[in-house]
């Protein structure tokens, strides 16, 4: 269970450098772009240090650190876990947003534990950090009227125009259910965008 309702510090996953730029495993990185470019989040400083990229950003009315670990996906865990022993944070102190190949494109999943449910980057965190007690918020990226193949290949390919679309709609309500967190708690974001009827 998360610490309490206003996490400190939000990782979102993905892989460093432009080539992996618009790819579908950086929903993670894409949506804290999102956060900053098209809902105008104040940013007050922007660093690197514990391999990661950090910026710290006036969210909701606190101070929140929205950071990109540069390891690669599958050690995100490095900067995870460097960052939380720097600022002495717990993991329920913190978000993690990632890409999920089980959820279908369009759709997101809050949860306040569980296993990584084969995403790499997920498994190192909980690896790292010794707990599945950590929240996140799932991005769907599959693909609902076709098979996508391997999944390694698939998710590293680049978005369509009309998936990175259907994406700008999903982080809107990501946006409204991450400010829903901030006033209201896990509990009550989760009753009401994880039923199908919230979305």
């Amino acid at each position: 269970m998360a610490d309490e309702a206003r996490p400190d510090a939000i990782f979102g996953l993905g892989n460093p450098g432009l080539a992996y730029r618009e790819t579908r495993h950086n929903a993670g990185f894409l949506f804290l772009d999102y956060l900053i470019r098209r809902r105008r989040v104040p940013v007050r400083t922007k660093k690197r240090r514990y391999q990661a990229v950090i910026q710290e950003a006036y969210l909701f009315g606190q101070d929140v650190h929205l950071i990109k670990p540069q390891t690669f996906m599958n050690l995100s865990g490095v900067a995870y876990q460097l960052v939380l022993a720097a600022w002495h944070l717990s993991p329920g102190q913190t978000m993690v947003v990632y890409d999920d190949l089980d959820l279908p494109l369009g759709h997101f999943r809050i949860r306040t534990r569980g296993s990584s449910g084969g995403h790499r980057g997920m498994a190192n965190i909980i690896e790292r950090s010794g707990t599945q007690d950590i929240p996140r918020i799932r991005i769907g990226i599959r693909p609902e009227d076709e098979e996508y193949g391997d999944a390694a290949e698939y998710v590293l390919h680049p978005l369509t125009v009309k998936e990175r679309q259907i994406l700008d709609g999903l982080f809107e309500r990501m946006y409204e259910a991450l400010e829903l967190i901030y006033r209201s708690g896990y509990e009550r974001a989760m009753a009401i965008y994880n039923n199908p009827g919230g979305q």
